[in-house]
Protein backbone atom coordinates (compact mmCIF):
# COMPACT_ATOMS: atom_id res chain seq x y z
CA UNK A 1 0.00 0.00 0.00
CA UNK A 2 1.38 3.43 -0.84
CA UNK A 3 0.90 6.20 1.21
CA UNK A 4 -1.12 8.92 0.03
CA UNK A 5 0.92 12.12 1.54
CA UNK A 6 -2.88 14.29 1.97
CA UNK A 7 -4.52 11.65 4.18
CA UNK A 8 -1.02 11.65 6.28
CA UNK A 9 -1.37 14.90 6.62
CA UNK A 10 -5.00 15.33 7.02
CA UNK A 11 -4.10 12.37 10.26
CA UNK A 12 -1.48 14.13 11.61
CA UNK A 13 -4.08 17.83 12.15
CA UNK A 14 -6.70 14.83 12.98
CA UNK A 15 -9.32 15.95 9.66
CA UNK A 16 -9.80 12.00 9.73
CA UNK A 17 -12.21 11.27 12.13
CA UNK A 18 -13.19 7.61 11.13
CA UNK A 19 -10.95 5.09 9.76
CA UNK A 20 -13.57 1.66 9.23
CA UNK A 21 -11.69 -1.69 8.83
CA UNK A 22 -13.45 -4.04 7.00
CA UNK A 23 -10.33 -7.00 7.76
CA UNK A 24 -7.59 -7.15 10.17
CA UNK A 25 -5.24 -7.47 6.57
CA UNK A 26 -6.46 -3.91 5.80
CA UNK A 27 -5.61 -2.45 8.89
CA UNK A 28 -2.53 -4.18 9.51
CA UNK A 29 -1.61 -2.77 5.82
CA UNK A 30 -3.04 0.50 6.76
CA UNK A 31 -0.89 0.84 10.12
CA UNK A 32 1.83 -0.26 8.61
CA UNK A 33 1.63 2.74 5.38
CA UNK A 34 0.25 5.60 8.35
CA UNK A 35 2.17 4.47 11.48
CA UNK A 36 1.28 6.04 14.10
CA UNK A 37 -0.64 9.16 12.70
CA UNK A 38 -3.44 6.38 12.75
CA UNK A 39 -3.87 6.24 16.39
CA UNK A 40 -5.46 10.13 16.09
CA UNK A 41 -8.32 8.63 14.25
CA UNK A 42 -11.38 6.42 16.03
CA UNK A 43 -11.20 3.15 14.80
CA UNK A 44 -15.05 1.55 13.33
CA UNK A 45 -14.27 -2.19 13.19
CA UNK A 46 -16.87 -4.99 11.29
CA UNK A 47 -16.25 -7.57 13.72
CA UNK A 48 -14.96 -8.47 17.08
CA UNK A 49 -12.01 -9.81 15.50
CA UNK A 50 -10.98 -7.21 13.75
CA UNK A 51 -11.73 -5.29 17.17
CA UNK A 52 -9.39 -7.50 18.80
CA UNK A 53 -6.45 -6.79 16.26
CA UNK A 54 -6.95 -3.09 16.44
CA UNK A 55 -6.84 -3.15 19.89
CA UNK A 56 -3.62 -5.37 19.97
CA UNK A 57 -2.48 -2.72 17.46
CA UNK A 58 -3.07 -0.06 19.93
CA UNK A 59 -5.79 1.70 18.03
CA UNK A 60 -8.52 3.14 19.27
CA UNK A 61 -11.78 1.15 18.70
CA UNK A 62 -14.80 3.36 19.32
CA UNK A 63 -17.30 1.15 17.27
CA UNK A 64 -18.35 -1.65 16.14
CA UNK A 65 -20.75 -3.33 14.06
CA UNK A 66 -23.56 -5.63 15.98
CA UNK A 67 -24.14 -7.43 12.64
CA UNK A 68 -21.05 -8.11 10.11
CA UNK A 69 -22.67 -5.72 7.64
CA UNK A 70 -21.50 -2.41 6.26
CA UNK A 71 -25.32 -1.11 7.18
CA UNK A 72 -24.49 -1.97 11.23
CA UNK A 73 -20.93 -0.40 10.64
CA UNK A 74 -22.54 2.74 9.73
CA UNK A 75 -25.22 2.40 12.59
CA UNK A 76 -22.55 2.05 14.69
CA UNK A 77 -20.47 4.88 13.74
CA UNK A 78 -23.71 7.12 13.85
CA UNK A 79 -24.59 6.08 17.08
CA UNK A 80 -21.01 6.22 18.66
CA UNK A 81 -20.79 10.12 16.65
CA UNK A 82 -24.01 10.91 18.26
CA UNK A 83 -23.16 9.64 21.76
CA UNK A 84 -19.91 12.03 21.12
CA UNK A 85 -21.48 15.14 20.32
CA UNK A 86 -23.85 15.39 23.26
CA UNK A 87 -21.29 14.35 25.92
CA UNK A 88 -19.04 16.75 24.58
CA UNK A 89 -22.06 19.75 24.37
Amino acid sequence: MTCDPSILEKLKDKKINWVTATSGVILKAISDTYGDELRHAKIACLSPNIAATATGMKLNVEAMAIESTMKSLVEAIVLKSTFLSKVEA
